[in-house]
């Protein structure tokens, strides 16, 4: 026997040199493959394969912390196995290593990002090394070597042939200090969260994606997506966000109408019947009319009076008021049917809150109106003179009132009364004179009260200046802008805007709607524009409530309710019936939806769309460590692709790192590559010379980090080939990657762009899947010991070489398995590592005292647990219940640990399974002790007998009134009477049943028997 003490440095050092010397875990490409690779024995032709992935790790200064190896340590677990069973296994390991954390360090320290980046690569690969994961280094490459960026060059020259790649002029975070463009996650309350500076906003020219060309693709494939998380599926469907709705036109309400405004309600279409002399009278009326009264009669025939009187003699309400915005006047006129007390009250507060102000008030019943059109409209034409007397109205209208710093603007119903004057005359070409609104609930519009726009909007980027609320608006988009779009958008975020004093027109009932600008509305997703229906969405209902605006029901449940909302629960319905929405009244929802569309396409108000949350994607960075784009502009700005035989197009060496005051990429600072000399050839490629015919000039933005990770995997199942990234046959061979392991946090933006570029593989005829990962697990984090996240600045950080040295690389292998399920979160326990490690050294010690006999039968309920934990470790292995198959080893090795001989066989199927945990300790048991000569990971997986997993005899438990008063051991297939008779021979059950009647047996086979008594 050999020494009793496990040392674990010399053994794990022993075996690791022994693994990269032999290079064991290697594997090679089918013999048609390049040259370049040497061709499977006859027998590996013959195996499956099988790809294991984990996420391509960013080499960064700190190193490994400890909940970096529990992803690696599942894939290599299910590598050795899976090798044992018989697979051609491919698993690889590389660097994305292009990025900005290697870039700011060079920044701040002038040391170039290369060197950094390379000493970065090799910490990683000790550190992983000294765990003993199973990689096949032969295929290692990083991001940054020129040999791979020049195929991610390659590819994007392809699919910028094929249309998938175009300029745009976009509004970035730019820090005026580190002189950087940050991306939204960097940006924190306004400032750059790196130097706390302040961003402004900048349009710098972008080059995009077109990645919404394959949205609707991306989001059907994810159904044959059997194998992912169904949490990740779900974050996917929701980041592309697909929805069937229609943009609706708003005609913008200027101060002015043409004269073809001016017509009669009749020829307007209200289609109601007129008396003549009525008709009469409001022509002469608007014939004669002054200024004011011009513009108060405008407002009379903007909101539909006529209409509104249809509307209320065909359905009787409660409450209808109309507010006529007549600012020169400060008058306000009110028709309200209301009459009950509690109205009253409101109208009587209303009424004095208005005059605070110096705002006249006027209200009509709506009896009155009805009754006697003609009468109200000479009184209110009365009134409007005796209202210009009492302000000393001459000619001209006087300043709007200034109602001083402490008055705020009103809020309640009142915001028509806003004082500032309208825009003047058109505002330009036809094109500006309506907001579209994207909605999927149409059905709701007559419920309409207000839109919001976008600070981007750009409507108010051409007329800004022209905006009767200018200052206000102007200062609310610069405070909006600077936030990112996740702070905007944040769930219970409080809602904030500001009033244009431009109006808009809602077109199926003619109502004026005030126009917003408001933050949590993003530019770049529908049309920057938002309809509010406060009545029946959450987030217009937050709005409204923040603006005092009107909340109005169209839709009610089965209850009828139509009380008014004033709380956010009572917001946005799954079904209900339509009211207050004429032709739709009494329809549900869903048919009134399809209604109102068809109506407004009909009408020429709106276009059915179909629309997705999902937005191209930026593909560049103003930024030095990236892979540089293969593209050049001559002198007039025209965009030429270099030719492939110029690839790689190399990072030129830099002095400074920092990008440009005017915020290019630091390789602007570097004419000697900026500009160059070529010629165009026939195909439209350049092709460069220092004696070429025309001046060009490099694009001197890189690609993002996620150019490189987005496609290799692909370049993995090839990696030596020098001519093409990967050849058709490899990938025929691997593909896809059968298992992907990583965080959680990638479960949108690099899995949806590795899916949309493999999309792009496929449509080229590159690959022959449409998906490039199969199954996809996450494993869960790995928190601190006070259970926050790791994280150096708190100090908690745990570093896996002080584990290693400590305990040993299968120690943490084994205890990071043992801690939890696979895919939630678990805090770290340094006591619980020791205990680990004791483990370990029992099954070392295990193997040192006992003799291992080949002629020993250690009996039959012996035999059924190595059978059964053979069984139930392979199960679980395939399901990545690694903690449940460790605690059915520690139970074989109990019981090995009673036995006075350790069987051979026994013995050598238990240290084959616990291989794929704690490779180093396998190892070192196959060769010393069971006196193997090739590497454990060469042989095959152990079988179980199906026979020798079943129980001859069962536990039962015996209840009496459902409360356990025994346990039994009965034959497997006991019969039910023999079961009651045997549970009603024990004693404690007897004295539960004396002098008892049972009234009731239960029996639930191989579980339980109940004696139900009173």
């Amino acid at each position: 026997m050999t020494d009793k003490r496990y040392d674990h440095r010399s053994i794990e050092q022993k075996w690791q040199e022994y693994w990269l010397k032999h290079k064991t875990f290697s594997v090679q490409n089918p013999e048609s493959q390049t040259p370049s690779n040497s061709p499977l024995s006859g027998g590996e032709k013959k195996k499956p394969k099988y790809y294991v992935l984990d996420m391509f790790p960013y080499p960064s200064g700190a190193g490994l912390h400890v909940g970096h190896p529990e992803g690696y340590t599942a894939t290599d677990i299910i590598s050795r196995y899976k090798r044992m069973r018989g697979y051609n296994v491919l698993h690889p390991m590389g660097w994305d290593a292009f990025g900005l954390p290697a870039e700011n360090y060079a920044i701040k320290t002038g040391q170039h990002p290369e060197k950094t980046t390379q000493d970065n690569i090799a910490t990683f690969k000790r550190q992983i090394q000294s765990l003993g994961f199973s990689y096949d280094w032969g295929r290692e490459f990083s991001t940054t070597d020129s040999e791979y960026y020049k195929h991610t060059q390659w590819i994007f020259l392809q699919m910028f042939k094929r249309g998938l790649l175009y300029e745009k002029k976009m509004p970035m975070n730019w820090c005026p200090k580190c002189r950087i463009v940050a991306a939204n996650e960097e940006v924190e309350n306004g400032c750059h969260e790196r130097c706390g500076s302040e961003v402004e906003k900048r349009d710098l020219t972008q080059w995009m994606f077109r990645i919404t060309d394959y949205a609707e693709r991306l989001l059907q494939d994810l159904d044959e997506l059997t194998e992912w998380p169904e949490k990740i599926i779900a974050m996917q469907k929701n980041w592309i966000g697909k929805s069937e709705g229609i943009e609706i036109e708003y005609p913008i309400l200027f101060e002015e109408a043409p004269d073809d405004e001016f017509v009669d309600p009749n020829i307007r279409g209200t289609n109601l019947p007129y008396d003549p002399a009525l008709k009469e009278k409001a022509r002469e009326l608007r014939n004669n009319l002054t200024a004011p009264e011009r513009k108060l009669w405008f407002e009379v025939l903007k909101n539909k009076f006529f209409e509104q009187l249809k509307f209320l003699r065909q359905k009787p309400i409660d409450t209808f008021i109309v507010d006529f915005y007549c600012p020169e006047l400060m008058l306000v006129v009110e028709i309200d049917g209301d009459s009950h007390s509690e109205q009253e009250e409101y109208d009587a507060k209303r009424t004095e809150k208005l005059e605070s102000y110096g705002i006249k008030v006027v209200r009509y019943t709506n009896a009155e109106v009805m009754q006697n059109l003609a009468g109200v409209y000479d009184d209110l034409f009365s009134v409007v003179e005796k209202r210009k007397k009492s302000i000393g109205m001459t000619q001209n209208p006087p300043t709007p009132l200034n109602r001083g710093a402490e008055a705020q603007p009103l809020r309640t119903r009142e915001v028509a009364c806003d004082s500032s004057p309208l825009v003047k005359g058109d505002l330009g070409d036809s094109s500006s004179k309506s907001i579209i609104c994207y909605t999927t609930r149409p059905d709701t519009n007559f419920g309409a009260t207000f839109v919001v726009l976008a600070p981007e909007h750009e409507f108010l980027k051409q007329y800004l200046d022209r905006l009767p609320n200018k200052t206000e608006v102007e200062k609310y988009i610069k405070d909006s802008v600077s936030r990112s779009d996740i702070d905007r958008m944040a769930e219970g975020k409080k809602k904030t805007g500001v009033f244009t004093g431009l109006y808009v027109i809602n077109r199926l009932n003619d109502k004026k709607l005030p126009l917003y600008v408001g933050d949590f509305v993003l530019a770049n997703v529908g049309t920057g524009a938002v309809v509010g229906v406060p009545g029946h969405d959450l987030r217009d209902f937050e709005f409204a409530q923040m603006m005092g605006i009107d909340v109005i029901r169209v839709v009610v449940g089965k209850d009828g309710d139509i009380s008014p909302i004033t709380r956010a629960e009572q917001v946005q319905e799954e079904a209900g019936t339509m009211i207050n929405s004429e032709f739709l009244d009494g329809l549900p929802i869903m048919t009134a939806k399809e209604k109102i569309m068809d109506y407004l396409v009909e009408q020429g108000q709106g276009e059915k769309k179909v629309n997705y949350k999902l937005r191209d994607w930026i593909f560049t960075r103003q930024r030095y460590w990236g892979e540089p784009i293969p593209l050049v502009k001559d002198e007039e700005g025209n965009i030429y692709p270099l030719d492939e035989s110029e690839l790689p197009v190399k990072l030129p060496e830099a002095n400074t790192f920092l990008p440009t005051e005017d915020g290019q990429s630091p390789l602007a600072k570097i004419p000697d590559w900026v500009e160059v000399r070529g010629d165009v050839s026939p195909s439209g490629s350049v092709k460069l010379s220092s004696s070429g015919q025309k001046k060009f000039f490099r694009e001197t933005s890189t690609m993002p980090n996620w150019a490189g990770s987005n496609w290799y995997w692909l370049r993995f199942m090839d990696a030596k080939n020098e001519s093409e990234p990967w050849s058709k046959t490899a990938e025929n061979y691997w593909g896809p990657v059968d298992l992907y392991v990583g965080g959680a946090e990638h479960a949108v933006l690099h899995l949806l762009y590795s899916r949309f570029w493999h999309k792009v593989f496929y449509d080229m005829g590159l690959v022959h899947t449409k998906e490039p990962f199969k199954k996809l697990m996450n494993q869960g984090l790995i928190l601190a010991e006070d259970g926050q996240k790791m994280s150096k600045s708190l100090g908690n950080v745990v570093n896996p070489d002080e584990i290693v040295e400590r305990y040993g690389a299968d120690t943490l292998r084994m205890y990071e398995m043992f801690m939890g399920p696979f895919e939630q979160s678990k805090a770290w326990s340094t006591g619980s590592v020791e205990g680990t490690y004791k483990f370990l050294q029992r099954i070392w010690r295990l193997f040192q005292e006992k003799e291992i006999a080949s002629d020993v039968c250690p009996g039959k309920d012996f035999q059924k647990l190595v059978h059964k934990t053979i069984k139930k470790v392979t199960h679980d292995i395939e399901e990545f219940k690694f903690n449940t198959a460790i605690s059915q080893m520690m139970i074989l090795v109990n019981a090995m640990q009673k036995l006075e001989f350790l069987p051979v066989n026994g013995a050598t199927k238990f240290v084959k399974i616990l291989a794929p945990f704690a490779p180093h300790l396998a190892e070192e048991l196959w060769q010393s002790v069971l006196r193997k000569t090739e590497s454990i990971s060469k042989a095959d997986w152990p079988e179980w007998d199906e026979a020798l997993t079943q129980d001859d005899e069962i536990d039962l438990a015996v209840q009496v009134n459902g409360k356990l008063r025994a346990t039994i051991s009965v034959p497997v297939d006991i019969a039910k009477a023999d079961a009651f008779a045997q549970a009603k021979q024990q004693e404690n059950v007897q004295k539960f049943l004396e002098a008892k009647e049972i009234i009731k047996e239960i029996y639930v086979p191989g579980k339980i028997v109940n004696f139900v008594v009173r």
